[in-house]
């Protein structure tokens, strides 16, 4: 959709980064969303190749929507980590090379362009309650799976406590101790087994023992696949969907306790997939492990933002750094 130059509309970019793909849209400021791409991540090559990775994929974006850099006002970046609010430096990141990279200001350097990096779980809740809870001042659980788990914890719209409390070290809270090995260095967190890639290790350990899937004879299979297999009524995709539900009802059942929230959003790809399957189960995990009346004050919902909560977040985060007012309609 091509921008008339003539109108002071105002552009922001919101990217992602998670475990497998950076990915960028670009959004009016009332939230239309204009153009997407999105990269593999290639954690491999180190944090200098991934930094030059998130800003061309800003510059792919701006181009598909056949406008200039210059016509965008601020950039939002979310990282799966800590992040140093001002600076955007980032702390602490599940992969060699992170602790202490600059990554606002070298993003910033490249694209000359205002650019916010922070906590993409954060961002995305915070989009989620302006969008799903309007107006909401009680505390909001929010909780996002995509390849990996992420999420945030606010009150009257704002980060409760140390806003990376709740889901760096608490996804990292082992719940099967003979589980897969995670990226932490433990075994059986919930973000190894209940995110992306643990439903495609699933996946594939389920069709190598010849479970019956429309996805068979498959070489490389991606999240995106299971989706479609599991919005076709796929049983084992639906039946994996039940799997992730349990694992997070079984973290939620930890973490409803300790943080007393009102409301619980969840959402991200993997629930676009098959939340009527899985919201039941989730919260039929957590009476179980609670007991009856332990939900009684709490109300659970899929955010309406899906997968883009994280690019929303992103966006709104950077429009609000340069002190424009962003409408949060999807």
């Amino acid at each position: 959709m091509a921008a008339e130059n003539h109108n002071p509309v105002r552009f922001a970019v919101g990217v992602e980064v998670d475990a497998l793909r950076v990915r960028a849209c670009l959004y009016r400021a009332d939230q239309e969303q204009l153009a997407k791409f999105r990269f593999s991540t290639k954690w491999e090559r180190g944090p200098d190749v991934v930094m030059a990775r998130i800003a061309r994929c800003v510059r792919t974006v701006v181009d598909e929507a056949d406008l200039q850099l210059s016509q965008v006002v601020a950039v939002g970046v979310g990282v799966s980590g800590v992040v140093e609010p001002g600076t955007g430096t980032v702390l602490r990141l599940l992969q060699p090379g992170w602790s202490g990279y600059p990554l606002q200001a070298k993003l910033v350097a490249d694209l000359g362009l205002p650019v916010i990096v922070g906590n993409a779980g954060m961002m995305a809740a915070r989009a989620a309650q302006a969008i799903d809870l309007p107006g909401e001042t009680g505390r909001v659980l929010a909780v996002f799976q995509g390849p990996g788990i992420t999420g945030g914890l606010l009150e009257q719209g704002k980060p409760v406590g140390d806003p990376e409390l709740p889901f760096l070290p608490l996804t990292h809270l082992p719940l099967d101790p003979n589980g897969p090995l995670c990226a932490c260095g433990q075994r059986g967190c919930l973000d190894s087994l209940a995110g992306g890639v643990a439903i495609l290790r699933l996946l594939r350990e389920a069709m190598d023992q010849g479970r019956t899937t429309c996805l068979a004879g498959h070489d490389l299979l991606g999240v995106g696949d299971w989706r479609k297999a599991a919005k076709r009524g796929d049983p084992l995709a639906l039946e994996l969907a039940q799997t992730t539900a349990r694992y997070l009802g079984l973290a939620l059942a930890k973490w409803l306790p300790l943080w007393q929230p009102l409301h619980v959003l969840l959402g991200g790809n993997i629930w676009e997939a098959a939340a009527e399957i899985m919201l039941p189960v989730a919260r039929d995990t957590v009476l179980q492990e609670l007991g009856p009346g332990s939900l009684d004050q709490v109300t659970f919902a899929v955010s309406q933002l899906g997968k883009a909560a994280g690019t929303v977040g992103a966006a709104c985060a950077a429009l609000e750094s340069v002190t424009v007012a962003p409408s949060t309609a999807a």
